[in-house]
Parts: C-alpha cells; structure tokens; sequence
C-alpha cells in the first residue's frame, strides 16, 4: 500500500538558546508530510498432519519532510543540546528536510593538542555556527516486523523480530564521557585518555565524529509451549493443559557502541530525537511461565 499524509499546523517544540537563558514552548507551526509504503507477506511455508510454519514478513519505508515553516524557507527550529553544559543544538527542524535531522560539523580529525579541526564549509578562514550543517537523520528510511509460528504435534513455538534500517544515532553519551575536559567533575570512559594517541580529547562539538549507525535487528519474543491432551491426562473434567515459556526481548544485533540502539521509542520529541544521552537504557529481559487450562 501506498500512502501519503500531510499535516498542517503541526505540534512543534521551539527552543530558546542556552545563551539567552533556554527554555522550549510548544507551538502550532509548519507543515509535515508522510510518504511511503507498506508491505506485507504472509506464507504457509509448510502445512501437513504434523508440522505447520506460518510466517508474516512486515515493511514499512517511509519519507518524512518538513514542507514548510512559518518564518518561510530560512525559517528553523532548533532542538535541545544534546549533553549537560553544552549551548549548542545536536537536531533541527527546517523546510526540506526530516524532522529528527542532526545538524552540526563535518568532523576532519584531531590536532596535536587533542582539539577537533572541521570543515570550513563557508570558507571564511574560520570554524563558526556557518560551518554547521545536515550531517544525518534520525529516522529511519525502513522498519521491518517478521512474525512466526510454528506447531510439531503438541509443541508450538511463537517469534517475533523487528528492526530498523537507514538512519543515524547522536551518541551523546560518548562524547560526554570520553571528554578529559569533564575530569574529574565526570567520570569518564576508561579508554578516553588513551584517544588522540595518548593525548585525550579537550573539546568537543557537534559534529559527525558522534554519530553511529542506528541500523539494528531486535529478537523481540519467544514463546514455546505444550500441550497436554485429554487423551493425556485422562481426566474426565479437563479437555486439556497447555504449558509455556515466553521470553521478551532476548537479543538485538547492531553495530551501534551505545546501550542500545532503540531509541527513538523513548525518545517521542522532535527536538531531540536520535540523540542518546545518558538516560536511556535497554529494554529488560523477561520471562513469563504461563500455565492454561480448558475444562
């Protein structure tokens, strides 16, 4: 299926900057639009007197925009910085762009002091707020659900996965903790006075150096289960028993160096979204042993 929203008026949170004070306020302004496509496959991969695997594949690609703003195509709302101490914003939001985009400075390595060089993409001879600019996206380009369930005579097995594919994490944390300027008021990383060969780094921006892949796939669900039949049992009064064991979120595989890379859930607001720092921690592990019985 195709579609296509536009929202007008959008629910937007603008910020003040942390050098006139900071703050945020909620304000109706601009539009957004939603394009994509969602697909869905369900297969009988295998049915007979014993075994059943049915198998439900999910996608969803989506394109996010903003279309426009009130103040016109130059208009922008910055978000929220992304560490404690820092004045600068990690995302903005501006016409022509998705909301959730990192906006910051191209990364081109260390000096021999340990202080960060970048682009200088306006060519003034110098490293401003006119050298920032899109270095990413929080949003993913597609997400995927993939759905089993799988029956052997009386044993039944249910999975669920999910994951998501094309998009960037700001991670905060990192570049908060692996600053040698923050010691000793914060502890830092245990290997961050060994970077920039032994040196450590001194000072940190918002730049791409700080962003990871996002890209992750999540072992969502488990659950294995028995049946017991009344032909089993033997008990007149209970047709049958059906013991099982879930587990929730058994494991994720990503290339992402932070607690997790499933951030966006916890993180709702366009001002900040993509960015981890420091207070957001994996989902908990659970399992659930759950006993049934039909009479």
């Amino acid at each position: 299926d195709y579609f296509y929203k536009r929202t007008t008026d959008a629910l937007l949170k603008r910020s003040i900057p942390g050098y006139v004070g900071g703050n945020s306020f909620w304000v109706n302004d601009g539009e957004i639009s939603n394009r994509g496509i969602d697909l869905s496959v369900t297969a009988r991969i295998m049915q007979n007197d014993r075994f059943q695997w049915t198998s439900t594949l999910n996608g969803t690609y989506l394109k996010n925009r903003v279309e426009r703003l009130s103040g016109g195509e130059n208009d922008f709302i910055n978000g929220s910085s992304p560490a404690a101490g820092m004045v600068d914003y990690a995302t903005i939001i501006k016409p022509g762009e998705a909301i959730g985009t990192f906006w910051g400075y191209e990364w081109t390595g260390l000096d021999e002091n340990g202080h960060d060089t970048y682009t200088d993409v306006d060519g003034n001879q110098m490293i401003d707020g006119g050298d920032r600019k899109v270095i990413g996206k929080a949003n993913p380009d597609f997400t995927l659900g993939w759905n089993n369930s799988l029956s052997y005579k009386n044993w039944d097995l249910s999975m669920q996965f999910n994951g998501a594919f094309g998009h960037k994490i700001y991670n905060a944390t990192s570049m908060t903790l692996s600053n040698m300027s923050n010691f000793p008021t914060y502890n830092i990383l245990s290997g961050a006075q060994h970077l920039n060969n032994g040196k450590g780094i001194y000072d940190v921006q918002i730049s791409d150096y700080w962003l990871e892949k996002g890209d992750y796939m999540n072992f969502e669900y488990a659950s294995l289960g028995y049946t017991f039949t009344k032909d089993m049992l033997k008990w007149k009064f209970i047709n049958n028993i059906h013991l099982s064991l879930s587990v929730n979120n058994i494991c994720t595989l990503t290339g992402y160096k932070g607690l997790t890379p499933m951030i966006n859930s916890a993180t709702i607001s366009g001002d900040n979204l993509g960015v981890d720092d420091k207070n957001i921690y994996p989902l908990s592990r659970t399992y659930t042993l759950s006993l049934s019985v039909n009479f």
